[in-house]
């Protein structure tokens, strides 16, 4: 198992910067460490995946008391879930489905599925956005649930399967499997999340945010950025960790601005239970 310096690893810094003198400023934790994917809340702890060096985990309180989960090889993990029997699931793009155990992490038995994203669906069961098409856990197995070959990542609205994918959003009725709407058509779309009745994605210059009634777009500059990974704040605010810096969207903008790490890769982003935002940087 690889052992790296908590001095090293564990250092977090309160940022108050702005990537403009025009933008507002927001506060936001910076987790520095190298190539963070994920980050994700659990219990009383914060969560986080890497490119090369496995999962680790904090409670946001006392963030310098940081401990590595376990890792497999130097394999990147993408995306993590907590299920409701107790483990902690990864998923690797190399490898497939892995657990945590004993500072380590373990291949799932039937679950060799490389993958780009993992969720959970009302039952604790999980399902993949991979390669292969989206698939879904059955058991003690896997099985397909859409032969879509360029999924990216899947999410849960209403009796909806909303899939990002290289051609938009798609949703699917979960029981038919029929197209009941599409969004963001033609452009590369990477991310997903449901915020109680709100589903929001993210494609190149793009964030689709769907509601009960209605659905509303906002634009993402600069030419090329996509959003990797998004967040919602108690205001309705949104937001998004993408290819060029810390964006925010407030609950009526049109267009989102840059407030931190402007030109820089941002591929994860969190709002604790105490309403911090966390971001990891995905650079050395």
């Amino acid at each position: 198992m690889i052992k790296f310096p908590v001095a090293i690893i564990a250092i977090v810094i309160l940022l108050f910067v702005s990537c403009t003198s025009k933008a507002p400023s927001y506060p936001y934790y910076l987790v520095r460490h190298p190539f963070v994917y994920s980050i994700k809340k659990h219990n009383d702890s914060l969560y986080f995946s890497t490119l090369e060096d496995g999962l680790f985990r904090f409670h946001p309180d006392h963030p310098e008391q940081m401990a590595r989960v376990g890792g497999f090889r130097r394999f990147p993990f993408r995306s993590m879930v907590f299920p409701p029997d107790g483990r902690m699931l990864a998923v690797s793009y190399y490898g497939g489905v892995f657990y945590a155990s004993r500072d380590t992490l373990l291949p799932l038995r039937n679950a060799s599925f490389e993958a780009w994203s993992m969720k959970l669906d009302d039952k604790g069961e999980f399902w993949l956005a991979s390669g292969r098409g989206v698939l879904r856990q059955k058991g003690d197995t896997v099985v397909v649930y859409n032969n879509s070959s360029d999924a990216h990542d899947v999410a849960f609205y209403g009796n909806a399967v909303a899939v990002a994918h290289m051609r938009g959003i798609t949703l699917y009725d979960r029981e038919s499997r029929s197209t009941v709407a599409e969004y963001c058509k033609g452009v590369v779309c990477w991310t997903l999340a449901r915020f109680d009745s709100v589903l929001v994605g993210g494609g190149s210059n793009v964030c689709i945010v769907v509601g009960p009634s209605s659905a509303r777009t906002i634009r993402i500059p600069p030419l090329g950025n996509m959003p990797w990974s998004i967040a919602k704040d108690s205001t309705g605010a949104i937001f998004m960790g993408t290819q060029k810096g810390l964006f925010r969207a407030g609950p009526h903008d049109s267009v989102a601005q840059c407030i931190g790490c402007k030109g820089q890769c941002i591929k994860s982003v969190c709002i604790d239970d105490s309403g911090r935002l966390w971001v990891g940087t995905f650079f050395r």
